[in-house]
C-alpha cells in the first residue's frame, strides 16, 4: 500500500511540475499532454478500485483480517469488530494470538508455516476467544498475500462464526443418542422374549409358530443393527470413529433383501 502511495505522489508531482515548454517541440508537448491524461485516468481507476474493494471488505458479514508474517494485525474490518468485540484501533498493531485460546496456541505457527509455502488454509474449524472471554466456534480461510514478484508480504484471513451450526449439530447428535437408547432398550427385551417363545415352540414341535418367531427374531435383529448404525453415524460425524471398509457380496445382499419382502 505504501508503494502505491509513493507512486501516486510521484505522478502528482510530475503533473504539478511539468517540463518547461521551451525544452519541448509542439509534437513533444502533445505527447506529454497525452501521457499526463493517461496517468490521471489510471490514478482515477486505481482510486475507484481501491474504494470499491474497501467497501466490499467493510460491508462483508465475515470478519476479514490481514496480518504480517509475524502475526501482527494490519487491517481489521467492521465484522471483525462485531465478531470479536475489539475495535480496529485496539487490534491493529497487536498480535492475532490475542484471539487464540491458550490450549490452541500451537495452531498459529503451523498455519504460518503452511502459508509461507504458498499454501491456503480452507475452512479450518477451530475456536477463538472474544474481548469479553466468550469462546466462539469459527471457520477460517487463510491465504498468503503476494506482491508482483510472488514474494509473500502478508496474510489474509476470513473468519466466519459457526457457533450456532455447531450447537445445532450437537443437539442433533444428542437427540439421536437419546432416541437410539430409548429404542434399543425395549427392543433388546422384545428380542429376548421372542427367543424364549421360539425355544418353547421348538419343544412343542410347533412348525408354524417356529417359522413366525424365526422371522420375528430376524427382524428385531435388523432393527437393533439399524439403531446401532444411527449411533455410529453420529459418532462418525463427530470424528469419534473410523470406517472399516471391507468387501461384500452384492448377490447375497440382494437375496437377503428379497427374502424379507
Amino acid at each position: 500500500m505504501q508503494e502505491n502511495d509513493n507512486s501516486k505522489n510521484e505522478y502528482l508531482e510530475e503533473l504539478n511540475n511539468p517540463i518547461p515548454e521551451k525544452q519541448l517541440s509542439g509534437r513533444e508537448m502533445g505527447a506529454v499532454d497525452k501521457d499526463q491524461e493517461i496517468l490521471i485516468a489510471k490514478l482515477r481507476l486505481a482510486e475507484q478500485r481501491s474504494a470499491m474493494l474497501a467497501a466490499i471488505v467493510d460491508g462483508s458479514d465475515d470478519a476479514i483480517i490481514s496480518k504480517n508474517l509475524n502475526s501482527i494485525v494490519t487491517s481489521w474490518n467492521n465484522s471483525a469488530e462485531r465478531l470479536f468485540g475489539y475495535t480496529a484501533e485496539e487490534m491493529i498493531g497487536q498480535s492475532i494470538v490475542k484471539l487464540i485460546p491458550a490450549d490452541r496456541l500451537q495452531e498459529e505457527p503451523k498455519i504460518i508455516a503452511k502459508l509461507k509455502k504458498g499454501q491456503r488454509v480452507d475452512h479450518f474449524e477451530t475456536k477463538r476467544i472474544t474481548k469479553y472471554g466468550k469462546l466462539l466456534d469459527v471457520s477460517l480461510t487463510i491465504s498468503p498475500v503476494m506482491d508482483s514478484t510472488g514474494k509473500i508480504i502478508g496474510i489474509s484471513k476470513i473468519a466466519r462464526d459457526i457457533t450456532d451450526k455447531k450447537q445445532e449439530e450437537q443437539r442433533k447428535n444428542d437427540f439421536i443418542a437419546i432416541v437410539s437408547h430409548e429404542l434399543k432398550t425395549p427392543l433388546t427385551s422384545m428380542r429376548s422374549y421372542v427367543q424364549l417363545a421360539l425355544a418353547k415352540a421348538v419343544e412343542r414341535e410347533d412348525t408354524f409358530t417356529q417359522n413366525v418367531l424365526v422371522r420375528a427374531e430376524t427382524q428385531t435383529g435388523k432393527m437393533t443393527a439399524l439403531i446401532q448404525d444411527f449411533l455410529n453415524l453420529s459418532r462418525l460425524e463427530q470424528g469419534k470413529m473410523s470406517l472399516n471398509l471391507s468387501d461384500f457380496s452384492l448377490t447375497a445382499l440382494i437375496e437377503e433383501v428379497l427374502s424379507d419382502t
